[in-house]
């Protein structure tokens, strides 16, 4: 089982390198898609380090493309739900993948790679973790609050006719914060400073003190803490889990 998780590791973590994205008015076989299969399929190959392996890369190509379908497919029907689909999908059909690798190259591992063991599955891993914990998350957090910012944007709206000054905030502010706060988090769950998490949280509650308690942004005060919880949630979650693959495969 290693041995397929150490095929499936460079697989995941060149999906999350070139996302699968939904493809522009229900079309999903576009240069766009094809260009980004093509990216995927490239970094998976020399991250694999298998150059028999020609089926691989295009095996990926495949694969993308057939993901870019369903998230086109689903994304009308939910962002979540698509955002979540694929990628959950993608996993295991990349797990199949790895398995259907190692069947046909066998157990050992290339020479290069050996010669880097142990230092080369374990920056693999930990680029995995920061991709998934920041990217990944980004894009599960935006889905999960994506249906709030329609009722958000309403508000704002009825705000803005009513003579009320309309509150702003930076672009892509929100964002931006919660990829650093789980980027804290990854760093502070695999350094082993749990508790230290519990400041971050704390640090963050404090800076929206303002936004909570005032009564005329209760709506957005609660987009906030919804769109935070579901951040800390994400980033405990994966860091947690990369910690644990690290400790798994004897990388800890």
């Amino acid at each position: 089982m290693h041995a397929v998780i150490m095929i499936l590791v460079p697989l995941i973590l060149a999906h999350l390198v070139v996302p699968v994205r939904a493809g522009d008015d229900q079309t999903f076989l576009s240069r766009g898609t094809l260009l980004a299969g093509l990216l995927q399929a490239g970094i998976s190959y020399v991250l694999v380090g298998r150059w028999a392996m020609w089926f691989l890369p295009v095996a990926v190509l495949i694969l993308h493309v057939l993901l870019t379908g369903l998230m086109t497919l689903l994304r009308p029907r939910g962002k979540l739900l698509a955002v979540v689909s694929v990628e959950f999908g993608g996993a295991l059909l990349l797990f199949g993948l790895s398995v259907v690798v190692i069947r046909s190259t066998g157990r050992s591992v290339p020479e290069w790679v050996a010669r880097l063991d142990p230092l080369y599955p374990l920056i693999l891993v930990h680029l995995m973790g920061i991709l998934a914990t920041v990217g990944l998350g980004s894009r599960v957090v935006e889905a999960a609050v994506e249906p709030l910012q329609v009722q958000l944007t309403a508000q704002r709206e009825k705000q803005e006719a009513s003579g009320a000054a309309p509150v702003q905030g930076l672009i892509d502010g929100g964002r931006t914060i919660g990829m650093l706060e789980r980027s804290l988090m990854y760093i502070l769950i695999v350094m082993g400073q749990i508790a230290a998490v519990g400041f971050l949280i704390a640090a963050k509650s404090i800076f929206r003190i303002g936004e909570i308690t005032e009564k005329g942004n209760r709506m957005e005060a609660e987009y906030i803490l919804i769109g935070t919880l579901w951040s800390f949630l994400f980033g405990i979650s994966s860091a947690a889990l990369t910690l644990a693959l690290l400790q798994w495969l004897g990388l800890r």
